[in-house]
């Protein structure tokens, strides 16, 4: 709700982003639904205002974790 209410407060969107990334490792996402969310996480890692916060990295270790890349 907030995402939708306020998009340009990008914190609730890489939040949003967490949420949903660790929502697919538990429950996989359609491929379709899989796609989007990928499409949104490049778009949340690219955003200056994100850069070197905590979240940023939160989501590409549960990224990698989710892809079965547990070495980096």
């Amino acid at each position: 709700e907030i995402v939708q209410s306020s998009p340009e407060f990008t914190y609730a969107r890489a939040e949003k982003a967490l949420v949903d990334i660790v929502r697919h490792s538990q429950h996989p996402l359609d491929e379709k639904q899989l796609a989007a969310l990928n499409t949104e996480i490049d778009n949340i890692v690219t955003l200056p205002e994100l850069n070197n916060l905590s979240i940023i990295y939160q989501i590409k270790a549960v990224s990698a974790l989710v892809k079965g890349k547990t070495d980096e």
